[in-house]
Parts: C-alpha cells; structure tokens; sequence
C-alpha cells in the first residue's frame, strides 16, 4: 500500500523540512513485516542510502500519519543534534555489566552468556535512545501537527499498551527488571501527559515507578528542557537511572 503524503498538509511539509535539513527524501511505506512495533526507520547516514525509509506498520493503517510524523521527526532530530556524535550504541563495558547481572540466575547457559547479555544490552539502549526523545517527538507533534490529534492518541495509546510488556518480564536479576521498567515507564508517562490521560499509567503506579518516571520526563513537559538535543535528553535519562556505563555515542 502506497503511503498517502498528501492527506495531511503538515506530514508533507515535516517531509519537505527533513528534505531541506538532511539533503535526502524520506521513503514511507505501510509494512506488514515489523512485527509488534507500530514503526520504525532508517536514518540514511552513508552515501550509500539515497534516502530515509520509514516504515509504519499495516496493522495501524488508521493512525498511520501519526506514526510516520513520530519517525520522521525522529530523523530530523538527528540531524539537530549538536554534537557530531549522532548515534547511541553498545560501551564496551555493556556486555560485562549485564553479563555478571545474569551470572546470578540459573536460567542462561553458560555458553550463551555473552549472546545473550548482547541482546539484553542492546535493547536497554534501543529503550534508553528512545524514551525521553519520543516524549519530546510527540510534544512536538501535538504543538505543530494539531490536525493529527486524534491519531495522535490512538497512536500513544498503542505505544504505551506495547510498554506495558516490560512490566511482564521476570526472572532477571533486579537491576535489568528495574532499568527494563523505568525506561517504559518514562516514555509513558511523557507520553500519556501529553494526552491528558492518567488512567494510563495504573499498572505503572502499581509498581512504584510513576515518581521515578515523573521525575525524569516532569521536567521535558514544563519546558524546562527547551532546547535540549536528543544527545542531551539520552544523558539526563542515563545518569537519573544509574544506566551511564551501558551506552556510548557513535
């Protein structure tokens, strides 16, 4: 299915912005291979990517404006990162730090210590890139992109049931529950500020973790980190949780 562009003024022109800032065109297109997510995107980086690819997931054909102005700003802030480190990735000392975290649970095999540490690794800072600069994605839509207001509802709805998974998770050492939790927790709780909506955050508050999240997504809601890069907003999550040894910037 063909992403329909022109449907909503302000998706076109986000399109144009991120054009006109990065030198490149965003390809958007419906994608029934994703998974669970809702979307997801390559920035190009290289000389080698002729273009941005966003990908929004079929299944929500009805917000997919939403969702493909959530990627498309994510792109563009990139590129407004001021620093030339643009990309979070693995620390070398990821992999050990989950490593002994696992040592203490009998349910890895050794021999699939570090395979398996290096997943859990990477999707704590796939969690941690995103938590506090998806909050801020969609602050910016609801400010610029008010036509997609109801979209955009649906869409952090969705988003947040997706984050109630990680309250599931049991059966690993403490601190990667905790971290695991947090993160979810903070991007919830942005997100579902932002739509007026507090009944979301039940299950999290049930778990102790709506001061925490408060604390570190409260700030971002009151303008308070106006100005801040996506770079920025990653450190102050990072250091709040105790998670700093975990990442590093690319």
């Amino acid at each position: 299915m063909n992403f329909d562009l022109d449907t909503h003024p302000s998706v076109k022109l986000l399109a144009q912005q991120l054009e006109k800032v990065s030198g490149k065109p965003a390809m958007i297109v419906m994608d029934s291979s994703i998974g669970d997510m809702l979307s997801t995107q390559v920035t190009a980086r290289s000389s080698a990517q002729p273009a941005h690819l966003v990908k929004v997931n079929q299944k929500y054909n009805s917000i997919r404006h939403a969702l493909a102005s959530v990627q498309l700003r994510h792109i563009l802030r990139r590129y407004q990162i001021k620093s030339p480190l643009k990309d979070v990735t693995l620390s070398p000392k990821a992999i050990d730090v989950i490593s002994e975290q696992l040592e203490q649970v009998d349910r890895v095999p050794a021999d699939q210590l570090e395979q398996f540490a290096q997943h859990i690794a990477g999707n704590l800072v796939i969690q941690l890139r995103s938590a506090l600069p998806s909050v801020a994605v969609h602050y910016e839509i609801q400010k610029y992109q008010a036509e997609l207001w109801d979209q955009q509802q649906e869409a952090i709805k969705a988003t947040i049931n997706n984050n109630l998974q990680s309250l599931k998770e049991t059966g690993f050492p403490a601190p990667l529950v905790r971290w695991n939790r947090l993160l979810a927790a903070t991007e919830s709780f942005g997100m579902a500020s932002i739509i007026n909506n507090k009944s979301l955050m039940v299950p999290f508050e049930s778990l102790g973790l709506l001061g925490p999240a408060k604390e570190i997504a409260g700030p971002l809601l009151l303008g308070e980190y106006d100005g801040l890069d996506d770079l920025e907003l990653v450190e102050i999550t990072a250091d709040k949780i105790n998670m700093t040894e975990l990442h590093q910037w690319i």
